[in-house]
């Protein structure tokens, strides 16, 4: 999220560490956020982020705060 890294080691947690930083932009700009969470939640549900991770290496969304930008990204990586 922005510039903060987390190492996970399978999509399962990545979507927890997803879903935990959502909930903390929640509490900056609920109205805002609410409706990026409903599509970030889709995402996963449907199954379009694994197999964009799966695809591409890579899952990302813009969540708008306060009207600002903040990326957060699933990028598939060895460790």
């Amino acid at each position: 999220m922005g510039s903060r890294t987390v190492r996970v080691k399978n999509f399962r947690d990545a979507r927890s560490v997803v879903a935990e930083a959502i909930t903390g932009l929640t509490a900056h700009d609920p109205e805002a956020v609410a409706r990026s969470a409903m599509t970030v939640n889709a995402a996963f549900e449907s199954g379009a982020a694994e197999h964009s991770l799966t695809a591409h290496g890579r899952w990302s969304t813009t969540v708008t705060v306060h009207g600002e930008p903040v990326l957060l990204a699933i990028i598939k990586k060895r460790w």
